[in-house]
């Protein structure tokens, strides 16, 4: 797309479209308005993009776009509804301020913010082996504790699993 330099409109929202915004689209120096709301891309906005002077209507709105946008030239101008349903994204006109951590090159995977600024609990690994942990040790205690209690589905379960072995052995 980078190659459509005359091109002075695109609209690629609502289109499913993921990855990241191509850094080729600096190359769109004729550009006066970019649409790529409302689909599920990921990453910064491109700090190249702040080379395309024309661009007067600009919207990221509803992606996963993270860190912090560009804050020149013709960027100064676009409104936070343009960068709306973000909530990774920071900046001077944002209601999330960036901080040190969203600086380029001081990015944390482990940890994301919320929109207060908190840590988000469900996004540590920790969490992640907790809940497959106490996911297993419950489904096994709900099979076997069942087992242990109640002694006529015991006797079932494991007439069930003879009959089964004696069958696997008599089509050997």
């Amino acid at each position: 797309m980078g190659k459509l330099t005359q091109l002075l409109s695109l609209n690629l929202s609502n289109n499913f479209l993921t990855g990241s915004i191509p850094i080729s689209f600096r190359d769109l120096k004729s550009i006066e308005s970019l649409d790529l709301s409302h689909n599920r891309l990921t990453g910064k906005i491109p700090h190249e993009l702040v080379g395309l002077t024309f661009l007067s209507v600009f919207s990221v709105a509803y992606n996963n776009l993270s860190g912090r946008i560009p804050f020149e030239q013709q960027f100064a101008t676009f409104s936070a509804q343009c960068y709306e349903g973000n909530p990774e994204l920071c900046g001077d006109h944002l209601p999330r301020k960036c901080s040190s951590t969203n600086q380029p090159g001081h990015e944390d995977k482990s940890h994301h913010m919320d929109e207060k600024g908190g840590t988000r609990i469900i996004d540590s690994p920790i969490f992640l082996y907790a809940f497959v942990f106490f996911s297993y040790a419950f489904g096994f205690w709900a099979f076997f504790g069942v087992l242990i209690i109640n002694e006529s589905w015991r006797h079932k379960y494991f007439s069930a699993v003879d009959r089964y072995i004696e069958s696997c052995f008599g089509m050997l």
